[in-house]
């Protein structure tokens, strides 16, 4: 059987998501193109729920339908059940000889002998089984296993929302705002840095479900009105969707795509539709219902179900919007500074798309999901505590310093000189950094200088500035922006982007480092009292195995054909590395057997940033096959100095004694050990520590592309004899002042 037909593309499931008309259509579409390919007989989906733990028979063709809705199975109950149960497909030519089969009486699949079932998962949560059923004389093939798992990768994350659309709930309650006067300067708290002066947008009143409820009272609708908003809102997710994947060629756009789900599941919208022909206002309709909604969920223990009530709150915003004819911002935000009191991601998203300024949030934690993902868009973003914020005019103009927190309302010119100066330099080194070449010392060394890359978008500013390739793509920027965890599919089409954005070059794919303050807000049932020492990067990989391996086998198959590198973050000891060696083994072998085609010996290296690993490097660097010095973390661990907090900032000092001491032993080590090692961090473009770096021996820096014109100029002024003499005296020196000295 041809089944290269059947593995359909994002963005064809996609399409057909936008061509059908409810959830239950698009899966009904969906098993229908399953069991044409397979020449199945049956073709059955069923979807888990969490909350009852049963798997629940949803959508089938080739079953008795009039019974479809008594089919229900625990897990390990049945064959179904226990697909799910161990997380693993079942293969089978005589499914009613299996120790696990369960009948059912009417349904009629006892003709169908033949059974296969895989797990539809989204990382290491349990969304459902996809079953394909034949004659007994036509069993299953190894190529029809691999072709249903690509399957059940590809629609898990479109059909995650048909299993947590549940019953009733109260309406949620916002409470008013106290009005204090707004002060002219106010101390912030840093999110994403950078800095941005215009006009201010408030961004506050639409995340109010009651009070846009309220706004209308004088403004009857209809049901055909709610239709037509139902419709309006989808058209523009679509637009919002296409928008942004043009922009940021990342799965950022697939949050939409969730959204949409829900604006076509016949369920929600049949309860609106319901209390509007029982005589409710459509408005108001529609906030009871949401509000039923967002109450479940937010009441829920599991975190990845308490983040659905953003979604559900988000997409209501805009069906509320459309319906009484707001567009949701009466003024463009291009260039301006948006002050909101509440954001959820695809809020960033869009004001990304729509070229905002930076961004003022009223509340909430440097660490939380819309702070993360601002900085990996590079837009400003500063955190106050101060709702009078939302109260000022529409004329009123905002500076924000996101390096420090500072706000300046109506600032004048005194106050915003310095920093036009700043974006006058930052654009003159960029301009720079276009034309620069290959970087040498004064005496003629070459040094190697790689880009950090954080979205593919990043990839052509590498380009610009000539990178020799990429020596840390950060691959959380996927995890990060999601509700839930990307499948293997949707890992792949973003690595071979970024695979094809820097052909004949090196890339290096840092796998999954979350933890710190990089937290997901729907893994978890607890907050860390410290999360730099919790559970987080490749800790969190080997406890999440499924999660791992599915990286792991979205960057083999993107580097097929390339220069390609992978990089475990925080490793301590030589069983760590050691284990996760052997998961990109396992990974191999997989591929191997699935016939799906790989890059079959990467190479294998390790960041440099605990303690621990500088003890070990000799024996790490004898089993990987380079190093990448996090400076950044080495500070932090070596010094126990917390780089978040401000009380004790004082003492993060990258040029601390035990620290210059850390990264020449790791760099001795390499050299010993006749394998690659690099500066990642902020060091790597202080142009301070370039004389000290280029004395030890280090020859490749890997730094943001903004700052290439700043260390190629820097290089240029170091000859490497002085330079190897300075760092000596260095690494003699004692103490912090005397390092200073000789800096």
């Amino acid at each position: 059987m041809d089944h290269v037909g059947l593995l359909l593309s994002i963005s064809e499931l996609n399409e057909m998501l936008h061509e059908t008309s409810s959830l239950p259509t698009f899966l009904d579409r969906c098993i229908a193109i399953v069991a044409h390919h397979f020449g199945a007989e049956v073709c059955s989906i069923y979807l888990y729920d969490p909350i009852q733990k049963r798997l629940n028979l949803t959508s089938t063709v080739g079953l008795n339908h009039e019974n479809v809705s008594s089919v229900s199975l625990g897990l390990g109950e049945g064959l179904t059940g226990l697909v799910l149960q161990e997380l693993r497909p079942i293969m089978t030519a005589e499914s009613s000889k299996h120790p696990s089969y369960r009948y059912f009486p009417n349904l009629q699949e006892e003709k169908f002998d033949a059974y296969l079932g895989v797990p539809i998962l989204r990382g290491i949560e349990r969304i459902g089984v996809l079953v394909v059923q034949r004659n007994s004389t036509r069993p299953f093939a190894d190529a029809d296993l691999k072709a249903l798992r690509g399957v059940a990768n590809q629609v898990a994350a479109m059909i995650d929302y048909t299993r947590l659309l549940i019953n009733s709930g109260n309406d949620s309650r916002v409470l008013p705002k106290e009005k204090d006067p707004c002060p002219s300067f106010i101390k912030g708290r840093f999110a994403s840095g950078g800095w941005a002066y215009g006009p201010i947008v408030i961004d506050a009143e639409t995340k109010n479900l009651t009070a846009l409820a309220g706004s209308v009272k004088i403004h009857p609708q209809t049901k055909s009105d709610f239709l037509a908003a139902i419709a309006r809102t989808i058209d523009q997710l679509t637009t919002y969707q296409k928008q942004i994947e043009e922009r940021l060629s990342d799965v950022a756009s697939l949050i939409f795509a969730s959204h949409i789900l829900l604006l076509k599941d016949e369920q929600f919208v049949g309860k609106v539709q319901n209390l509007i022909e029982a005589g409710s206002q459509p408005v108001s309709a529609l906030a009871a219902v949401s509000g039923q909604y967002i109450d479940i969920f937010t009441k829920q223990p599991n975190p990845y179900f308490r983040q659905k009530a953003d979604d559900i709150r988000d997409v209501t915003i805009r069906v509320l919007n459309n319906l009484i004819g707001q567009t949701g911002r009466s003024r463009s935000v291009q260039n301006s500074i948006i002050v909101a009191s509440d954001l959820v991601p695809s809020d960033i998203l869009v004001l990304s798309a729509e070229n905002a300024a930076g961004v003022i949030l009223i509340g909430g934690g440097v660490t939380s999901h819309v702070a993360i993902l601002a900085r990996s868009l590079k837009m400003p973003m500063v955190i106050a505590d101060v709702p009078a914020l939302l109260e000022l005019p529409h004329a009123a103009k905002a500076l924000i310093d996101a390096e420090t927190g500072n706000i300046f309302i109506n600032p004048d010119a005194s106050v915003r000189e310095p920093y036009e100066k700043r974006r006058k330099l930052r654009q003159q080194q960029t301009e720079i950094a276009g034309i620069s070449r290959d970087p040498k010392t004064a005496d003629g060394t070459d040094i190697v200088i790689l880009a950090n890359v954080n979205l593919i978008s990043d990839a052509a500013d590498a380009k610009l500035v000539h990178a020799k390739g990429i020596g840390l793509y950060r691959t959380e920027f996927p995890f990060i922006v999601r509700n839930a965890f990307p499948v293997e599919e949707e890992q792949f089409l973003v690595y071979r982007k970024l695979i094809e954005c820097m052909p004949e070059s090196p890339v290096t794919f840092r796998t999954l480092d979350i933890g710190g303050d990089k937290a997901l807000s729907y893994y978890g049932d607890f907050v860390e009292h410290n999360p730099f020492l919790g559970m987080r990067s490749i800790r969190f990989c080997l406890e999440n195995k499924d999660v791992f391996k599915a990286q792991l086998r979205a960057i083999l198959r993107a580097g097929a054909g390339a220069d390609l590198r992978i990089m475990f973050p925080m490793i301590s000891s030589v069983d760590e590395l050691e284990q996760a060696k052997g998961v990109v083994d396992e990974c191999k072998a997989e591929l191997v057997a699935e016939h799906i085609p790989f890059h079959d010996s990467p190479k294998i290296g390790i960041m440099i940033e605990l303690p621990a690993a500088i003890e070990m490097c000799e024996e790490l660097a004898a089993r990987c096959d380079f190093f990448s010095v996090g400076t950044n973390d080495l500070v932090q661990y070596i010094l126990a100095v917390d780089r978040t907090n401000e009380k004790v900032a004082k003492f993060y000092c990258s040029h601390h004694p035990s620290v210059l001491r850390a990264i020449k032993r790791a760099m001795d080590a390499a050299r010993k050990a006749g394998i690659g090692i690099s500066i990642c961090g902020d060091m790597a473009h202080e142009a301070r520590y370039m004389e000290f770096l280029i004395g030890i021996g280090i020859r490749t820096m890997s730094i943001d592309p903004l700052y290439f014109s700043t260390v190629s100029k820097a290089v240029s002024a170091v000859t490497v004899d002085k330079a190897g003499v300075k760092a000596a005296a260095m690494l003699a020196c004692s103490t912090i002042e005397g390092v200073e000295k000789l800096l």
